[in-house]
């Protein structure tokens, strides 16, 4: 029996768009600093994938995959101009679930999966967020740095849906990392003070301030502890 061809893998591209990827993990309902730290780790995601995108595109498959990838994120972000993120979500929900479905196994799917989580993420949709982002969790278990922003998406998730211990437990894995040191802590002292560890997240505060003196978090975590 023949496996059914979707229809938008049927509509051939005759020259792939230069690659855009939309990292939109907008934390809208966040402080301002955890909003500039979300914007700081979906530039080094879009610069991670746009060198990804330049190394598969030798391969058709690889560039019709990363095309619609293109062409969606490009609606996208027009949608989410004019009508913001909630309703480009819907929007564009079909174009991205299409191109995951139709090339799961190639890295331009892996691509808009996640780029699918953080746009499903800024617009509230926190489950199907989630849901993303674990499987993108398993499509770059070999990539440090991707893995561990989405570690750090996934505390972000949680924290929204006031799973306080679910999140503690994302952002406390992404200590691992020491680029990510000063955002982890953070967000730790805030989640801890959320859970009522009133000791831990003064902990997690001070030691921004005295192992990250040159973060931008210092100054607000300074204020917080009385330092």
């Amino acid at each position: 029996m023949k496996k059914r061809v979707s229809r938008s893998r049927k509509r051939d591209l005759e020259q792939p768009d230069e690659f855009i990827t939309l990292s939109s993990r907008l934390l809208e309902k966040l402080i301002k600093y955890k909003m500039q730290a979300a914007l700081a780790s979906a530039g080094v995601l879009v610069l991670v994938m746009a060198i990804m995108a330049f190394q598969y595109f030798t391969e058709r498959s690889e560039q019709r995959a990363f095309s619609k990838l293109d062409q969606a994120g490009k609606a996208y972000s027009q949608a989410k101009g004019a009508d913001g993120p909630q309703q480009a979500y819907e929007q564009v929900k079909s174009q991205f679930e299409d191109i995951i479905d139709d090339y799961s196994g190639n890295e331009g799917g892996k691509a808009a999966g996640l780029t699918f989580a953080n746009i499903s993420y800024a617009a509230g949709a926190y489950d199907p967020a989630i849901t993303l982002y674990k499987k993108a969790l398993e499509n770059f278990q070999d990539q440090p740095v991707i893995k561990n922003l989405i570690l750090n998406s996934l505390g972000y998730c949680y924290e929204a849906k006031k799973d306080y211990a679910t999140a503690a437990g994302y952002f406390e894995k992404t200590l691992e990392n020491p680029f990510f040191n000063d955002e982890a802590l953070f967000n730790l002292g805030g989640v801890y003070a959320a859970m009522g560890e009133s000791a831990k997240s003064v902990a997690a505060f001070k030691k921004v301030a005295e192992d990250h003196a040159e973060s931008m978090f210092a100054e607000v975590v300074k204020e917080k502890i009385g330092s």
